[in-house]
Protein backbone atom coordinates (compact mmCIF):
# COMPACT_ATOMS: atom_id res chain seq x y z
CA UNK A 1 0.00 0.00 0.00
CA UNK A 2 2.73 2.29 0.51
CA UNK A 3 4.37 1.79 -2.45
CA UNK A 4 0.94 2.69 -4.23
CA UNK A 5 1.07 6.22 -2.27
CA UNK A 6 4.55 6.82 -3.08
CA UNK A 7 3.93 6.30 -6.86
CA UNK A 8 0.66 8.46 -6.79
CA UNK A 9 1.66 10.79 -4.59
CA UNK A 10 3.98 13.24 -6.58
CA UNK A 11 0.82 12.71 -9.50
CA UNK A 12 -1.56 14.03 -7.18
CA UNK A 13 0.49 16.92 -5.72
CA UNK A 14 1.12 18.10 -9.85
CA UNK A 15 -2.39 17.65 -10.73
CA UNK A 16 -3.58 20.04 -7.95
CA UNK A 17 -0.79 22.07 -8.22
CA UNK A 18 -1.13 22.98 -12.02
CA UNK A 19 -5.10 23.34 -10.64
CA UNK A 20 -4.05 26.14 -8.33
CA UNK A 21 -2.02 27.70 -10.71
CA UNK A 22 -5.08 27.94 -13.56
CA UNK A 23 -7.41 28.96 -11.18
CA UNK A 24 -5.17 31.87 -8.89
CA UNK A 25 -4.05 33.10 -12.85
CA UNK A 26 -7.33 33.75 -14.07
CA UNK A 27 -8.62 34.63 -11.01
CA UNK A 28 -6.25 37.41 -11.31
CA UNK A 29 -7.03 38.07 -14.26
CA UNK A 30 -10.31 38.01 -13.81
CA UNK A 31 -10.57 39.93 -10.72
CA UNK A 32 -7.87 42.61 -12.27
CA UNK A 33 -10.71 43.06 -15.20
CA UNK A 34 -13.45 43.38 -12.76
CA UNK A 35 -11.45 46.45 -10.83
CA UNK A 36 -10.56 48.10 -14.28
CA UNK A 37 -14.22 47.90 -14.76
CA UNK A 38 -16.44 48.60 -11.58
CA UNK A 39 -13.63 49.08 -9.29
CA UNK A 40 -14.35 53.25 -9.91
CA UNK A 41 -17.76 52.66 -8.70
CA UNK A 42 -17.01 50.79 -5.66
CA UNK A 43 -14.18 53.02 -4.72
CA UNK A 44 -11.31 50.74 -5.58
CA UNK A 45 -8.30 51.94 -6.68
CA UNK A 46 -6.40 48.81 -8.42
CA UNK A 47 -5.65 45.18 -7.41
CA UNK A 48 -2.90 46.90 -4.85
CA UNK A 49 -5.76 48.49 -2.95
CA UNK A 50 -7.10 46.60 0.00
CA UNK A 51 -10.71 47.29 -0.62
CA UNK A 52 -9.89 44.88 -3.60
CA UNK A 53 -9.72 42.04 -1.01
CA UNK A 54 -13.54 40.92 -1.31
CA UNK A 55 -13.93 40.89 -5.61
CA UNK A 56 -10.69 38.93 -5.28
CA UNK A 57 -12.16 36.16 -2.86
CA UNK A 58 -15.04 36.05 -4.63
CA UNK A 59 -13.90 35.54 -8.19
CA UNK A 60 -11.27 33.05 -6.51
CA UNK A 61 -14.66 31.42 -5.18
CA UNK A 62 -16.46 31.32 -8.09
CA UNK A 63 -13.63 29.86 -9.79
CA UNK A 64 -12.59 27.11 -7.53
CA UNK A 65 -16.49 26.26 -7.84
CA UNK A 66 -17.03 26.02 -11.74
CA UNK A 67 -13.23 23.53 -11.83
CA UNK A 68 -14.18 21.83 -9.05
CA UNK A 69 -15.70 18.73 -11.30
CA UNK A 70 -12.02 18.75 -12.69
CA UNK A 71 -10.52 18.27 -9.58
CA UNK A 72 -12.85 15.46 -8.28
CA UNK A 73 -12.18 13.55 -12.05
CA UNK A 74 -8.37 13.76 -10.49
CA UNK A 75 -9.61 12.24 -7.88
CA UNK A 76 -11.96 9.59 -9.14
CA UNK A 77 -9.17 8.48 -11.10
CA UNK A 78 -6.70 8.43 -7.96
CA UNK A 79 -9.53 6.57 -6.20
CA UNK A 80 -10.17 4.25 -8.72
CA UNK A 81 -6.14 3.02 -9.06
CA UNK A 82 -5.71 2.51 -5.48
CA UNK A 83 -9.32 0.06 -5.61
CA UNK A 84 -7.40 -1.09 -8.40
CA UNK A 85 -3.59 -1.90 -6.16
CA UNK A 86 -5.47 -3.10 -3.09
CA UNK A 87 -6.76 -5.75 -5.35
CA UNK A 88 -3.83 -6.70 -6.41
CA UNK A 89 -2.28 -6.74 -2.99
CA UNK A 90 -4.96 -8.86 -1.70
CA UNK A 91 -4.66 -11.42 -4.67
CA UNK A 92 -3.81 -14.71 -3.25
CA UNK A 93 -4.57 -13.25 -0.08
CA UNK A 94 -8.18 -13.91 -0.05
CA UNK A 95 -9.99 -16.32 -2.04
CA UNK A 96 -11.82 -14.64 -4.26
CA UNK A 97 -10.51 -11.01 -3.94
CA UNK A 98 -12.75 -9.70 -6.82
CA UNK A 99 -15.70 -10.86 -4.33
CA UNK A 100 -13.94 -9.68 -0.85
CA UNK A 101 -13.82 -6.46 -2.02
CA UNK A 102 -17.10 -6.28 -3.66
CA UNK A 103 -18.39 -6.92 -0.70
CA UNK A 104 -16.68 -4.45 1.40
CA UNK A 105 -18.11 -1.85 -1.12
CA UNK A 106 -21.31 -2.85 -0.67
CA UNK A 107 -20.84 -2.85 3.53
CA UNK A 108 -19.63 0.65 2.53
CA UNK A 109 -22.30 1.62 0.44
CA UNK A 110 -24.85 0.62 3.17
CA UNK A 111 -23.28 2.44 6.00
CA UNK A 112 -22.72 5.54 3.59
CA UNK A 113 -26.51 4.92 2.36
CA UNK A 114 -24.96 5.92 -1.24
CA UNK A 115 -27.37 6.26 -3.89
CA UNK A 116 -27.38 2.73 -5.39
CA UNK A 117 -27.74 3.96 -9.27
CA UNK A 118 -26.32 8.28 -9.31
CA UNK A 119 -26.94 10.02 -11.93
CA UNK A 120 -24.19 10.44 -14.00
CA UNK A 121 -24.48 14.59 -13.94
CA UNK A 122 -24.68 14.18 -10.12
CA UNK A 123 -21.15 12.32 -10.56
CA UNK A 124 -19.18 14.17 -12.41
CA UNK A 125 -20.54 17.62 -10.46
CA UNK A 126 -20.20 16.26 -7.09
CA UNK A 127 -18.53 12.68 -6.21
CA UNK A 128 -14.76 12.69 -5.29
CA UNK A 129 -14.68 8.27 -5.38
CA UNK A 130 -16.05 6.40 -7.83
CA UNK A 131 -19.63 5.17 -6.92
CA UNK A 132 -20.43 2.57 -5.19
CA UNK A 133 -21.71 0.68 -8.66
CA UNK A 134 -18.75 1.08 -10.81
CA UNK A 135 -16.45 0.27 -7.71
CA UNK A 136 -18.44 -2.80 -7.36
CA UNK A 137 -18.78 -3.46 -11.07
CA UNK A 138 -15.21 -3.03 -11.64
CA UNK A 139 -14.20 -5.25 -9.14
CA UNK A 140 -16.40 -7.86 -10.12
CA UNK A 141 -16.79 -8.66 -13.59
CA UNK A 142 -12.99 -7.30 -14.61
CA UNK A 143 -9.49 -8.62 -12.58
CA UNK A 144 -6.56 -8.54 -14.07
CA UNK A 145 -3.38 -8.84 -11.79
CA UNK A 146 0.03 -7.76 -13.23
CA UNK A 147 3.00 -9.58 -12.51
CA UNK A 148 4.28 -7.22 -9.81
CA UNK A 149 0.98 -8.06 -7.81
CA UNK A 150 2.29 -11.70 -7.16
CA UNK A 151 5.53 -10.61 -5.95
CA UNK A 152 3.29 -8.02 -3.28
CA UNK A 153 1.36 -11.52 -2.48
CA UNK A 154 4.16 -13.93 -1.99
CA UNK A 155 6.24 -10.99 0.43
CA UNK A 156 2.60 -10.66 2.64
CA UNK A 157 2.18 -14.24 2.28
CA UNK A 158 5.63 -15.06 3.57
CA UNK A 159 5.59 -12.13 6.15
CA UNK A 160 2.15 -13.72 7.23
CA UNK A 161 3.31 -17.17 7.93
CA UNK A 162 6.60 -16.02 10.21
Amino acid sequence: MILSIAVSFPKIIGCYAATFFVIFYLGYLFAGWTVTRWGAGWEIRGLDDLASLPVLLIVLAVLTFVLNPVTNGFTRHFEHQADQFGLEATHGLTPDSGQVAAQAFQIDGDAELADPAPNPVDVFLFYDHPPIPDRFASRVLTLRVPRRAWRVCSVATMMRSK
